[in-house]
This record gives structure tokens, C-alpha cells and sequence, in this order.
């Protein structure tokens, strides 16, 4: 089933009534088909892709150095003097990246 084409896919889920097969990816799609009992499927979630693009060498421009180091304490950054706005902005992503993990395994 992995060497069939996208569109191919999106048919053969049609004919088997996935619900939502029109905006799932190929992985979703063989996933939800390989889920299948002969003709039948189960009723599975939609979870589109979400992806988010963000220019940070625009973010270091704009933002203030005061704003990043308010923001880093805020966050509990290690915030050091004579910081690179680059180096602030990397801190204060670790620190939220690591406050969101090890709220979400607790």
C-alpha cells in the first residue's frame, strides 16, 4: 500500500469511508487505511499537520534587547550581562521548550 500515490490514497480511503481522508497526509491516510477490517474503518481523528514559520532574524531585529532580557527573567532564562540578542532568544526558547516538556510528562 506504501507505493501507491497520494491520490490513489485519498480514493481508496473515500471508498472505505474514512472520515476526513481529504486532508490527511499519505502517512495519515495509510495509517487510517492499514486500520481497517476488510471494508470497514474505524472512525479516525483528523489531525492536520501544523506547521509555523517564523522569520527570527526579523523577531532579534524588532525585539529590544530590554524586552528579550525582561521576557527571559520572566521564563527563568539565565540571563547573563553582555548577552547576545541571539544568545537571549535562544535561552529564553530553551527555557519555554523545557518549561512545556516537563509540564506535559508530569
Amino acid at each position: 500500500m506504501e507505493s501507491l500515490k497520494l491520490s490513489e490514497l485519498k480514493s481508496l480511503a473515500k471508498e472505505r469511508n474514512v472520515k476526513g481522508y481529504s486532508k490527511m497526509s499519505k502517512k495519515s491516510l495509510l495509517d487510517a487505511l492499514k486500520s481497517c477490517k476488510e471494508d470497514v474503518c474505524p472512525l479516525v481523528p483528523v489531525q492536520p499537520e501544523k506547521s509555523i514559520e517564523i522569520d527570527w532574524d526579523n523577531v532579534l531585529k524588532k525585539t529590544s534587547e530590554t524586552k528579550l532580557v525582561s521576557y527571559g527573567e520572566s521564563v527563568g532564562a539565565l540571563v547573563l550581562a553582555k548577552m547576545s540578542k541571539q544568545d537571549l532568544l535562544d535561552e529564553i526558547l530553551y527555557h519555554v521548550t523545557r518549561k512545556v516538556y516537563t509540564e506535559l510528562m508530569a
